[in-house]
């Protein structure tokens, strides 16, 4: 049985548009697909890219904070060669080296002859004049300032070790809760108590955010509470709003910061080649570095 020519066109036509409409979607696919790749391949470069930005960055981190912890371990190394070699080239005799021990809070000097009372007396006021000289001038001697030439946080160091085997920042690590209590508290210390605890919070959550302003303008500082110039804002979460800072308040915040991202460095096992002990010791220098941003003091 034939169908008639005008069914065999129309099914002719029918075949026809079916085939187009295939070979129409087929391409389609097929260029959506080249896009689809040509994207991937590009996200995967710029991730690449980035990778290696932060590789760099992680090295250069390691090399700049292990320089800081060598020259804040072996600071007084080189002067006290120069001033030996300067005595054995001079043929004069070496000066006779003085030791320091700690009682009661004070330092008292060991000296090799017996001395009587009016000596002792006179060498008591020679000290007070000297201590007060120091405080008056630019330079202090190391050894005041070289606390583990003289003390060691022997228990500062056990927690630290002991918080290293499970590092977390939290206050119920008797370790983070020590630097909190003694140290970070103190500096975060700002007119309102509430903005001060909603601080340390966003610190211990890594989410605080700080940006220098466009323009500054004098206004009254949000933690200081004193109108000053303020050139930075804090995205602080538990207000929801931003606080205006001056330079002051925001750098005892980043002392702060500083402190914790050095810790969370230890935590992700960035300085697995140094020593408990020189971990310690960077930690005790950014300690120093709150006290001091706290009472105004310049940074050593």
């Amino acid at each position: 049985m034939t169908l008639p020519p005008i069914y065999l066109s129309q099914l002719e036509t029918e075949i026809d548009d079916l085939t187009a409409n295939l070979f129409e979607n087929a391409n389609k696919m097929v260029v959506e697909a080249n896009v689809k790749r040509m994207a991937s391949e590009t996200n995967l470069e710029q991730a690449q890219t980035k990778v290696a930005q932060l590789q760099a960055d992680i090295v250069a981190m390691k090399t700049l904070l292990a320089n800081n912890v060598s020259s804040t371990v072996n600071s007084s190394i080189p002067t006290q060669m120069s001033t030996e070699g300067k005595s054995q080239t001079s043929g004069q005799p070496a000066p006779v080296k003085k030791k320091f021990s700690l009682t009661k809070n004070t330092f008292r000097r060991k000296s090799q002859h017996k001395a009587s009372a009016s000596s002792l007396g006179s060498s008591n006021c020679d000290g007070e004049k000297a201590a007060i000289a120091n405080s008056a001038g630019t330079t202090v001697d190391s050894r005041v300032w070289k606390y583990s030439d003289v003390l060691e946080d022997s228990v500062g160091l056990e927690e630290f070790k002991l918080w290293k085997k499970s590092p977390e920042i939290s206050e119920e690590s008797p370790f983070i809760r020590r630097l909190v209590a003694e140290d970070v508290r103190p500096c975060l210390n700002f007119s309102s108590k509430e903005t001060s605890e909603a601080l340390l919070k966003d610190i211990l959550q890594n989410v605080l955010s700080i940006e220098p302003l466009q323009t500054s303008q004098k206004r009254i500082c949000s933690l200081s509470n004193k109108e000053v110039i303020c050139a930075y804002q804090i995205h602080v979460t538990a207000n929801q709003h931003l606080l205006f800072v001056c330079q002051d308040s925001r750098d005892k915040i980043v002392t702060v910061c500083e402190l914790f991202s050095y810790l969370r460095c230890i935590k992700q096992q960035l300085f697995s080649k140094q020593t408990d002990l020189e971990l310690f010791e960077k930690i005790r220098h950014m300690r120093k570095n709150m006290v001091l941003q706290r009472l105004g003091f310049p940074l050593l």
